[in-house]
């Protein structure tokens, strides 16, 4: 870090700043770490649906909508097996419409 980049960084921790722009600069950062950890993807995921294992009855109740109707059960998409999306698969991982 060049001295005149960590001058201007301990000048602006040094500075008074709002409560306001504290709680922003902290759901920033929160955000920001929960965005770069799992990705956009685990982000964003659905809170109530059912985890691979849980009773169903159709794909839309599960996080990885799948619905096994011949168990009744959440379900995920083993390898070589086609996919759209990534949370489709049991690897997490869908690469060019095939579960990897």
């Amino acid at each position: 870090m060049a001295s005149s980049n960590f001058d201007e960084l301990t000048r602006a921790l040094a500075s008074s700043t709002s409560r306001r722009q504290a709680l922003t600069a902290l759901f920033v950062g929160v955000l920001g770490g929960v965005l770069g950890f799992g990705g956009p993807g685990t982000a964003l995921a659905r809170a109530n649906c059912g985890a691979v294992g849980d009773h169903c009855t159709q794909n839309g109740e599960c996080c990885t909508y799948t619905c096994d109707q011949t168990t009744g059960l959440c379900s995920c998409r083993g390898s070589g097996v086609g996919c759209s999306q990534h949370y489709e698969c049991c690897l997490g991982k869908c690469s060019s419409g095939t579960c990897v």
